[in-house]
């Protein structure tokens, strides 16, 4: 269903409500209800607002047709949706065949309605029908939702969101995935999709991160269509009152940017200090017997969704990958990019289809490079200005061993098994912390968990960019510490892994070593002050750091000899080699 815009006049508004308060449509509505609970005794307390707008417009005479022109309906489809429903139940309250719609008002009179506000002239109040809309719009929010308008790819997501919504009746379902993967856009194209199976649609956005007691109050608000005027006091009762209301009717909530309340520098899913309450909500509407859905849009799955969903439970979690190639390739398309299909697949593999990542890469590549992307794949570079910043809102939210834990996987340059990551970390940390880490960082979509298909053992590795951005982060971090002399980098990673396969090795020269030996020549210009820099920090470090586990040492040594500076003659035997 699409929204309305056509203008509505406050003397029509008020022609509505003064026929409202003098025709006998409450009773009416009651009635109609009561008919239903008789005849398939559902679970409801009022009718649906679609199913009022069209009850009013029959009584003032319009035409089926008219009504869902105004109501921006299918024609055909809203005349089956009524017959299967409202109707049938208007017959059975007046015991007759009811040929032509339109006329339906004189039917009910025979039953002792009375609509006397009506009066003949309706022919020349037909516009009038437009005050029906306020029924639906005033009870559909959409906050600030963005415009899906053009909406590439994610039909397989659509399909199954629509059923947890419509068949299986989900109470709480999460859209997560990391920055730009498209869940803001996902949840508005849900809620556009499924909103004519609620009686009322609300969007809001967390992303400044209102206090719970300002969202519940408007939602309860909303629900109540603005009679609510005593709300509760503490935030228990508000969720109470809340859920009465959900239950009552079929409402969607949509809260987009759900992270915006959970903390940094945690294990992913915990809240920020006093949003906590935000837990309970979403605990008491996993638990709770309800009629209705709140679908959530996060970078991290929240504690609470992790605890109630399940594959046949009425808590779901969707976790969002990127786009597929031919999905992809419309972004690109519509940037005005060339290259060959190779090139394209190239392109959409180094940031595994993320959209926001997609469209940030094609706008600089046409600025940069004519829009060619063989240009852009020549100077090996993926990470730059808006993908960076992306990418720094995730990591600037991660736990200390969660770092350890991206270092690392980034180091290994290929999928690594958690014993080896617990090899890997010093000081050392327990295998039961690392499991934690991976966990936590797989809420946050920034690892990706594989399976061996000869060894069932899982493995764990980074998609292309953040492996990128990783690496990038690691060499400014080293460049740094050689140049300041303070060292906690170089200390808590290895550069490159004495044990690791020879390709990896290599890599690990090219993608590691090299770049922080280039970044420092540029610096200080000559070869010889670089050689001089390392070498004070190797021999000119304080006792207590040098009595510390860590690769330190082996480090700056490894750059000496990626240097090829000649170290016969150096004593190397009062220093620990990790």
């Amino acid at each position: 269903m699409l929204l309305h815009s056509s203008p509505r006049s406050e003397e029509f508004a008020q022609k509505f409500v003064e026929a409202n308060e003098s025709w006998n449509l409450e009773q009416l509505y009651k009635d109609i209800t009561f008919a239903k609970q008789q005849e398939k005794q559902l679970y409801r307390k009022q009718l649906t607002p679609t199913e009022k707008a069209c009850l009013r417009g029959l009584i003032r005479g319009y035409s089926p047709t008219e009504i869902a022109w105004e109501l921006n309906r299918e024609p055909n489809g809203l005349r089956v949706e009524l017959s299967r429903g409202l109707y049938r139940y208007i017959e059975s309250l007046t015991g007759a065949r009811i040929k032509n719609w339109s006329n339906v008002s004189k039917e009910l009179e025979k039953k002792g309605y009375k609509f006397h506000s009506i009066g003949t002239n309706v022919t020349a109040n037909r516009r009038d029908v437009t005050c029906l809309v306020s029924t639906i719009e005033n009870h559909v929010d959409w906050g600030e939702a963005i415009d899906v308008s053009i909406f590439y790819g994610r039909h397989t997501e659509l399909t199954t969101l629509q059923h947890w919504l419509k068949q299986d009746k989900c109470r709480l379902v999460a859209l997560l995935g990391m920055g730009g993967i498209g869940k803001t856009a996902l949840s508005v194209k849900l809620a556009q999709l499924v909103q004519e199976e609620f009686d009322f649609v609300i969007w809001r956005s967390l992303r400044d991160a209102p206090p719970i007691e300002e969202l519940l109050d408007t939602l309860i608000k909303f629900f109540s269509c603005q009679q609510e005027t005593n709300l509760p006091q503490t935030v228990g009762a508000k969720i109470s009152r809340l859920i009465e209301y959900l239950r009552n009717a079929r409402c969607l909530i949509v809260l987009d940017n759900f992270d915006a309340v959970l903390s940094s520098g945690k294990r992913a899913g915990n809240y920020r200090s006093g949003y906590e309450d935000y837990g309970e909500l979403l605990q008491r509407l996993s638990e709770t017997a309800h009629q209705s859905c709140l679908v959530l849009t996060s970078r991290e799955k929240p504690t609470e969704v992790a605890a109630y969903s399940g594959e046949f439970l009425p808590v779901r979690t969707l976790q969002l990958s990127g786009l597929n190639n031919d999905d992809a390739q419309g972004i690109l398309a519509a940037k005005g990019l060339t290259g060959s299909e190779e090139e394209i697949e190239k392109l959409i593999e180094c940031y595994g289809g993320n959209p926001l990542a997609l469209k940030i890469a094609a706008t600089s590549i046409f600025d940069l490079f004519d829009g060619s992307i063989a240009d852009f794949l020549h100077e090996e570079t993926t990470v730059f200005n808006g993908v960076r910043n992306l990418l720094d809102r995730q990591f600037q939210r991660l736990s200390p061993l969660e770092e350890d834990v991206m270092y690392w996987t980034c180091i290994n340059r290929e999928p690594v098994q958690v014993a080896q990551l617990q090899a890997d970390i010093l000081p050392a940390v327990s295998k039961g912390n690392v499991l934690e880490s991976l966990e936590s960082l797989t809420w946050r979509s920034l690892i990706e968990k594989n399976r061996d298909v000869i060894y069932p053992i899982s493995t764990f590795t980074q998609q292309p960019v953040i492996m990128e951005y990783m690496t990038e982060r690691l060499v400014a971090g080293a460049t740094e510490e050689i140049k300041t002399g303070n060292i906690e980098l170089l200390n808590k990673y290895a550069l490159i892994k004495a044990n690791s396969k020879d390709y990896i090795r290599a890599s690990q020269i090219r993608m590691i070593l090299e770049p922080i030996l280039a970044n420092l020549q540029s610096d200080l210009k000559l070869q010889s002050q670089v050689e001089q820099k390392i070498k004070n920090i190797l021999y000119n470090l304080d006792d207590k750091l040098s009595n510390q586990p860590g690769y330190r040492n082996i480090n700056l040594i490894n750059l000496l000899c990626q240097l090829k500076v000649d170290l016969t003659g150096y004593d190397f035997s009062s220093l620990n080699i990790w």
